[in-house]
């Protein structure tokens, strides 16, 4: 059965992941309007796999592959590959995501679920720190004095879109990582005895007199290691006789 974390999470990873999508394959990482020594209607922008120049006032754009001194840099074949890897983590994630819920039936696998959240969680926290990395290195440049004034592009819009993308998948991811289900040992006083190693738990205890005598009414459930043997079972135990040696004894 589906629960409110799951349905939320299921919902905003797409919504992320489409907008890491978007800002992977549309190259406006960094832009220029208005660039010194260029026409003022000329409008560049680079993204990843491209670098291109729109005339605003004739609405006309051509693109062309980034230079290879752009592409030498080992900085933009690690963007390439991290924002690739993080959007196949997230598509493949929630595919698993789903198949954790199980919606065609109430056998839902809470663990999956949660695993899933684990991996879109860190797909999105991978893109915000390329994003990031990517970001200081042009405010970096901007504030560098040996840069000509040319070169000091400013932040493009598909930087927002990675923040925004990756800040929905991480959380989408934590709603899903709320699924994980823990089976904890129990803390009971459980008595461990005898060679089949079988456990009493102590239900109540009833105190009763007769003849002077106290008698300790112990109910006791007792669980096997053999095929499902379960039954209850009381024992009266003397005052005078140590407790534990009656209860083990007893079976």
């Amino acid at each position: 059965m589906a629960t409110c974390s799951m349905i939320f999470g299921l919902i905003l990873t797409p919504l992320g992941w489409i907008l890491l999508l978007t800002a992977t394959v549309t190259p406006q990482w960094r832009e220029f309007a208005q660039r010194p020594g260029y026409s003022l209607d000329l409008f560049f922008y680079d993204g990843l796999w491209e670098t291109c120049k729109e005339v605003t006032t004739f609405n006309i754009r051509e693109c062309k592959p980034l230079l290879k001194e752009a592409v030498a840099s080992w900085w933009i074949h690690l963007q390439r590959f991290l924002t690739i890897i993080s959007v196949i983590i997230g598509a493949l994630s929630y595919v698993a995501a789903h198949i954790g819920v199980h919606w065609w039936d109430d056998n839902s696998m809470p663990n999956l679920t949660g695993s899933a959240g684990l991996f879109i969680a860190l797909a999105g926290s991978l893109y915000i720190c390329v994003v990031s990395y990517s970001a200081f290195e042009i405010l970096s440049a901007i504030m560098d004095s040996a840069i000509e004034v040319a070169e000091k592009f400013s932040m493009g819009t598909c930087l927002y879109l990675g923040w925004c993308g990756g800040f929905v998948v991480l959380i989408s991811g934590i709603l899903l990582m709320c699924n994980y289900s823990c089976k904890c040992p129990a803390r009971d006083t459980d008595l461990h005895y005898g060679p089949n190693r079988n456990i009493a738990s102590i239900y109540s205890i009833i105190i009763g007199g007769s003849k002077g005598h106290v008698h300790i009414y112990v109910i006791l459930e007792a669980r096997t290691e053999w095929p499902l043997i379960n039954y209850m079972s009381g024992h009266s135990v003397s005052g005078d006789c140590p407790l534990f040696y009656t209860l083990c004894s007893g079976f």
